[in-house]
């Protein structure tokens, strides 16, 4: 009987020790990536173009924000008519709290990898591939924005690891 007892309360309490650790598994990714048609979006896009008032630069392509950061993805079109493949990009972090404004890196052909993590426990990153030129036969860099817990999307840049990326290929 005492088995049976000790089987029945062990069972019993293993669906509330799995729900426990499948909340604790699940706690929400503070990064998001804007919807530039959504209303509930628009102050943070408002705020990122103003804060990108005194910067070239042709279009907005990406804001990804986390916490009060903001990761963005500027585009420069050299004239009307260039091919949107020859546009140059730059990544910024900016604040969403005193709208300072930190250029991380200049490229061509930004290519977005899946996000990745570099070690056990670490916040997942952004990795992304880029050239460094359209007009010649372009090395290809691999950098990450490297996120960090504290909220800054600007930690690579703070070490110069955006700068300057890891060459991956440089053409034969």
């Amino acid at each position: 009987m005492g088995h049976r007892r000790f089987f029945s309360l062990l069972l019993l309490s293993l669906p509330s020790l799995s729900i426990g650790h499948l909340q604790a598994q699940q706690a929400p990714d503070p990064f998001r990536w804007m919807d530039f048609h959504s209303d509930k979006d628009h102050d943070i896009v408002f705020w990122v173009e103003r804060a990108l008032q005194g910067e070239k630069w042709t279009a907005i392509r990406e804001i990804g924000v986390q916490y009060d950061a903001a990761l963005v993805v500027t585009t420069l079109r050299s004239a009307p008519d260039t091919p949107a493949n020859q546009d140059a990009f730059q990544i910024w972090s900016i604040s969403l709290t005193n709208h300072s404004l930190t250029p991380l890196l200049k490229g061509y052909n930004l290519r977005w990898l899946d996000f990745m993590t570099f070690a056990e426990g670490a916040p997942q990153e952004i990795p992304i591939l880029y050239d460094n030129c359209i007009e010649c036969a372009p090395d290809t860099y691999f950098t990450t924005t490297g996120r960090s817990t504290s909220g800054s999307l600007a930690g690579c840049a703070a070490a110069r690891e955006c700068r300057s990326g890891t060459l991956i290929r440089r053409p034969a």
